[in-house]
């Protein structure tokens, strides 16, 4: 009887060590998810954000190329060296040679 106890009480510890770790293991990649798919939606809303920007300030001809040289840049530090970029360059020509370089 003991035994048969002692082995039934060791099928339930396992069992709840597994669902605790299960558990554990969901809420940390939900919380990954999360966090990645803000940053990402941060990133993406900069970008559309440094887009208009450029077609409020240098018209849709511009812009269109300026989000094509955007799609190349990587670092969160560049696009906001470009968000200063389009403060401070005085031409359209400045601003793409710029992002031509980054």
């Amino acid at each position: 009887m003991l035994g048969e106890n002692m082995v039934k009480w060791s099928d339930e510890w396992i069992a709840k060590g597994r669902a605790e770790g299960e558990a554990r293991g969901e809420a940390r990649g939900e919380a990954r998810g999360e966090a990645r798919g803000e940053a990402k939606g941060k990133d993406q809303g900069q970008r559309s954000l440094l887009v208009r920007l450029a077609q409020a300030r240098f018209g849709a001809g511009v812009a269109a190329e300026f989000a094509d040289q955007l799609d190349q840049v990587k670092s969160l530090e560049t696009l906001g060296a470009i968000g200063e970029w389009l403060a401070t360059c005085t031409s359209s020509e400045a601003l793409l040679a710029k992002m031509r370089q980054a």
